[in-house]
């Protein structure tokens, strides 16, 4: 199974630990549900972090070089269909991409003004022109007319590298998992002797007998939560001591290393994978640089050139997606921050309030730059001192 099937099985049937059913003829959890188990875990914490967060980004739409606020921006970030908030969207969006691979974002005719996140489609290849899809379900239903590339984004899982790294990886750490519950169970399971007066001696008939006993009365009882035994004049039940040699700890190492695995995949800092976060600023930097960006990047890119083509005017016209939003920031404790990239004039007053979640206050004074008379050209600092040698400790007779 490849990972981006793996993850699709991994999300499409939400299974917990407690649904895993044992494999047939054994109490044991069967070597697929074992691993499983444990990598629909692990996909489900890496891909939530992720969709979690591009839900909080802003998506920007400029035109000729200058942020605008229009129709399409209220779509993409408040209202893109009438069952989905803008966050929503993007969660769907995410998800899709990761568990199935790709994600297809749809405008459907008879709904132009709104967003839709197929739940599936098909691909009809056309070679030397857009592609079309086929079969588009959209909340359920299926569109009537394919839609071609040109009027849809399109956006896909390309590393597959990468995919097949970790395919490769979750097979044998499967077995490791299975073989080491195995290995636990075997040496700290409970085992007993039932013992008879009266042997069965080799007949078949008391043989058959002694083992439907075990199975009809002991079993049930030994497994059982509560129970009580009746027991027949000669037979007696002695439980052996377990040998305690077995330890979980390898369970525990390789369920780990699934963890480790996967977050290596999504670029995802492993100490968020279990939520064990000491430094968490410079964590979530990492999470944002390696394991957010890349997803906005492309996101827009794909948007951009399907909303704006040719009017893309060298970015002047574009589509991005800002993820400086997904940090939460302290004010306090970013001041002197703040105040370096406002007296550097790096940034106005009203572009460092909007990412502190501050709303901007729209005047002339906080949307000019300002530079502290500290900053000046080398050149203005010598012809001062030139024009007026007195200062600043000029030359004396």
């Amino acid at each position: 199974m490849s990972f981006i099937k793996d993850a699709r099985e991994f999300l499409r049937s939400v299974t917990t630990d407690a649904e895993v059913r044992p494999a047939a003829g054994s109490g044991d959890l069967s070597t697929a549900a074992t691993s499983l188990a444990a990598r629909r875990m692990a996909m489900y914490i890496a891909v939530s972090y992720v969709a979690s967060a591009m839900s909080t980004c802003e998506v920007k739409t400029y035109e000729g070089g200058e942020p605008v606020k229009g129709d399409l921006y209220y779509a993409l970030n408040y209202d893109p269909n009438p069952n989905q908030n803008a966050s929503a969207f993007m969660v769907s969006l995410v998800e899709r991409y990761f568990y199935d691979g790709a994600a297809l974002m749809v405008q459907p005719v008879t709904h132009r003004n709104h967003f839709y996140i197929a739940d599936g489609f098909g691909i009809e290849d056309r070679p030397l022109e857009p592609d079309g899809f086929t079969s588009v379900v959209v909340d359920g239903k299926t569109l009537a007319r394919p839609i071609s590339a040109a009027d849809a984004c399109y956006f896909k899982l390309e590393d597959k590298r990468v995919a097949k790294v970790v395919s490769d990886m979750y097979a044998d750490l499967g077995e490791m998992l299975a073989c080491a519950m195995d290995s636990y169970r075997l040496a700290n399971g409970e085992k007993f002797i039932l013992r008879k007066a009266h042997a069965p001696g080799g007949r078949r008939p008391e043989e058959q007998k002694t083992t439907d006993e075990v199975n009809d009365r002991l079993r049930p009882f030994i497994e059982g939560r509560n129970g009580v035994l009746p027991l027949h004049d000669g037979q007696d039940l002695v439980r052996l001591a377990p040998n305690g040699s077995g330890s979980s700890k390898d369970v525990i190492d390789i369920r780990r290393d699934i963890f480790d695995t996967t977050a290596a995949a999504f670029k995802i800092p492993q100490s968020m994978m279990y939520g064990n976060m000491t430094n968490s600023e410079d964590v979530v930097n990492q999470f944002i640089t390696f394991g957010v960006d890349p997803i906005a990047v492309m996101i827009g890119k794909e948007m951009t050139r399907k909303f704006y083509g040719p009017r893309w005017s060298g970015g002047a016209n574009r589509i991005s997606i800002d993820t400086s939003k997904i940090s939460h920031y302290d004010m306090f404790q970013v001041a002197d921050r703040v105040e370096k990239l406002i007296s550097t004039g790096t940034f106005s007053i009203d572009e460092i309030r909007d990412p502190l979640g501050a709303d901007p206050l729209g005047t002339d004074f906080s949307q000019a730059h300002w530079v502290t008379k500290n900053y000046s050209l080398i050149q203005d600092a010598l012809a001062q001192l030139m024009s007026n040698p007195s200062a600043g400790g000029g030359e004396k007779e």
